[in-house]
């Protein structure tokens, strides 16, 4: 707040809760007191079946006598009546997950029609239903068919697993690649000049898979046949109204953030609201620099559900199409008319859309400590304190040192209003006099807020820039140095492997004060052991990190391990005093995320210390291979995760899934990576050795040598 940054929201639309209060208390549970246990939790209750009634309709144009399936958590609920004449289809679930995703398939028996969606999780779907328990509009389309296949294959080991995933996945998709595949099977589903499904398909949902792989060259074909028919196919998917949904003025209200333009768009509920984008300027000595620009807009919906923009100075006429809505990302068709030349500028991008919190702020619950979550590494260490008496200062936690003091109010409409005081601080010789006006959206917890913040002129009501971010809270309030916060800010979220003797594992901290890991030991007493476990840590302001587990047998396991150099940094040693009392010290190299475009190319593959002349090869598309001297031995597609893991899928003829896991180590280069590689089947640990009665490796130290770099 009261800071230019950009900061992506998105990440956080879902499971907030994963990024607590940096450290501090959530709640009025108190903070762990240093070198004490922490209690144990209290067991999880059994996990009772919720029930939702699904309405929707399936639709490329009405699709009547359709078969509809929803599956979640592993169960299948088939609806007790076929799709009516105009599409319609009711279904009742349960599931005793909320996190659960909702997969919603529907087929015609006697023709070519085979959709598919995957728009929520199980929560989202009660989220969204009334007070009768039902969940409304749950369409399966050819756009949500073509949204779910592009999805799956940017997913880097061909699954999607949780609404995080998925709402990431979401923001990758090409808008215009989801439009051509869903106009693709549409000519094929309405019979467009008489083309039928080709031969060799059992539905227009394998013609669209084999589309997106390029196995097929559908598209060209009805291109020789028809030129343009895909173009006039695109535009019925666009305009007939039977896939698109539709917005609703009640709806509209809120903030919506396009990650990869950095553009923002608010919408206020009386039908005004601004549009922020960010320009690149050339400044007097050549460099270039950005810039925030803020227009005013008007806006409303039309009687065919479309969004329709107006920007006050220049008259400029926006005309928004939903094309498609998976888990509060939203995929937009846009019809811009300029009023100055009369040209129009057709665009598809994707937004994330996060509502006004319906309560706002309350005064007496605003004094505490906040935090940017993503804040950059200078001020990785900066608290903003509200004070009870309404006024408040920024401060570093490492050093103690208060800075930008400003006031503080919430004014009517339940927004946090700030203002500079108009005291020099050490870094400018008068004050900033700004004006900032915060919102609340939804999606915020107790400890992690989700914020609409607008910059506004001192005097008057323009606002002069927008942003949306999160920030975590704590009620503490931070006076003076904080060793504690310093040390915990320097650890969390981040993620370390080590390799030392008989035991190897990747450890993380998490921003939860939730602390995972995975470890294998060579010289347990009872055998080589693997185990990937959960637990909680906190860390000192002597650098000492406390975990407690729970054991399966419910018991509680207090581990304690002390930093002894390099606190957060590439490198961290700690020391760890086993069982019998003996001190033991571990290396640790900090986990950093891989991008695709350094992984494409050639590179030679040596495993825990062993040369060899295995070749891996990554190619640009997404596939690859693996060769052992000179001979290949496996095809495999790979990724990288949200979580910035190389992720290799094989197929082993199975119906599983095995990966390989690659985690990038911090002392890698441009042409030698060094990584932590772990083994899984189906999401879970693998046992790879040859001789499966050998030890069990599932985490293995490699070195992979650039050879080439894919051009």
């Amino acid at each position: 707040m009261l800071d230019n940054k950009t900061l992506r929201l998105s990440l956080l639309l879902v499971g907030t809760g994963a990024l607590a209060a940096c450290g501090g208390s959530s709640g009025s549970d108190p903070a762990p007191v240093a070198g004490t246990p922490a209690p144990a939790p209290a067991p999880a209750p059994a996990p009772v079946a919720e029930t939702i009634t699904i309405t929707g309709f399936v639709t490329d144009m009405p699709i009547a006598n359709a078969t509809v399936e929803i599956t979640v958590d592993g169960q299948t609920f088939t609806a007790p009546n076929p799709t009516g004449t105009d599409g319609s289809y009711t279904v009742d679930i349960e599931s005793t997950d909320p996190e659960a995703l909702v997969l919603c398939e529907a087929f015609d028996p006697n023709g070519p029609v085979r959709f598919t969606a995957l728009l929520n999780n199980f929560a989202g779907l009660q989220g969204s239903a009334g007070d009768d328990g039902v969940a409304e509009d749950l369409n399966i389309t050819n756009l949500t068919t073509a949204q779910f296949l592009l999805a799956q294959e940017e997913a880097a080991d061909g699954s999607i697993d949780d609404i995080e995933e998925l709402q990431d996945l979401a923001q990758q998709i090409d808008p215009q690649a989801m439009l051509e595949v869903a106009a693709a099977i549409k000519v094929v589903v309405d019979s467009v000049q008489g083309i039928t499904l080709p031969d060799g398909f059992e539905d227009v949902q394998e013609l669209a898979q084999a589309i997106i792989d390029e196995a097929t060259s559908f598209i060209e074909d009805i291109e020789t046949l028809s030129p343009g028919i895909l173009d006039e196919a695109i535009g019925e998917v666009v305009t007939d109204g039977f896939a698109t949904g539709v917005f609703t003025e009640a709806e509209v209200p809120g903030a919506y953030v396009d990650d990869a333009e950095g553009d923002i768009a608010v919408f206020f509920a009386d039908g005004t609201g601004y549009f922020a984008e960010t320009e690149e300027f050339q400044t007097d000595f050549g460099t270039l620099e950005e810039e925030q620009i803020v227009e005013q807009i008007t806006w409303t919906v039309t009687s065919g559900g479309q969004l329709e923009i107006v920007f006050v100075e220049t008259q400029d006429i926006d005309t928004v199409t939903l094309l498609n809505e998976a888990g509060g990302v939203l995929t937009l068709y846009s019809n811009e008319f300029e009023a100055d030349s009369g040209e129009q500028d057709i665009s598809t991008f994707t937004v994330v859309r996060y509502g006004f919190d319906a309560d706002g702020f309350d005064a007496a619950t605003v004094p505490g400590s906040y935090r940017e979550v993503e804040s950059d590494e200078e001020d990785d260490m900066e608290f903003k304190v509200f004070l009870a008496d309404g006024s408040g200062y920024d401060i570093d936690v490492e050093t103690g040192v208060q800075d930008d003091f400003f006031t503080w109010s919430v004014n009517d409409d339940n927004e946090l209003e700030l203002t500079d005081d108009g005291i020099a601080d050490s870094d400018d010789d008068v004050g900033d006099d700004g004006r900032e006006v915060v919102t609340l959206l939804e999606g915020s917890t107790a400890d992690t807020l989700l914020i609409l913040s607008m910059e506004m002129e001192l005097e008057g009501d323009a606002v002069i820039g927008l942003e949306a971010f999160a920030v975590s809270y704590t009620e503490e309030i931070f006076t003076g140095p904080e060793a504690d916060m310093a040390n915990t800010l320097q650890l969390e979220g981040k993620s370390y492997a080590f390799f030392d003797g008989d035991e190897r594992g990747i450890v993380t901290f998490g921003t939860d004060g939730v602390f995972s890991e995975i470890i294998q030991d060579f010289d347990d007493q009872d055998g080589p052991e693997f185990e990937e476990g959960e637990g909680e840590w906190f860390i000192d302001a002597d650098g000492a990190i406390f975990l407690t587990f729970v054991e399966d047998n419910g018991e509680i396991d207090n581990d304690q391990a002390t930093v002894v150099s390099g606190l957060g940094e590439a490198t961290m040693t700690v020391s760890v005093v086993d069982d019998d009392g003996v001190v033991d010290e571990f290396s640790l190299t900090q986990v950093v995320a891989f991008t695709e475009e350094e992984v494409v190319g050639m590179w030679q593959l040596n495993a825990d210390g062993a040369t060899s002349e295995d070749i891996v090869d990554f190619a640009a598309d997404g596939s690859g291979t693996y060769s052992e001297n000179g001979q290949l031995e496996d095809t495999f597609e790979w990724g990288v995760d949200a979580n910035g893991i190389l992720v290799i899928a094989l197929d082993d003829g199975t119906q599983e899934v095995f990966t390989d896991n690659f985690h990038k180590l911090a002392d890698s280069t441009d042409d030698l990576l060094h990584v932590a590689n772990v083994y899984r089947r189906d999401g879970e640990l693998e046992n790879d050795a040859d001789d499966q009665t050998g030890p069990p490796e599932v985490i293995v130290e490699e070195f992979l040598t650039r050879l080439s770099d894919g051009t």
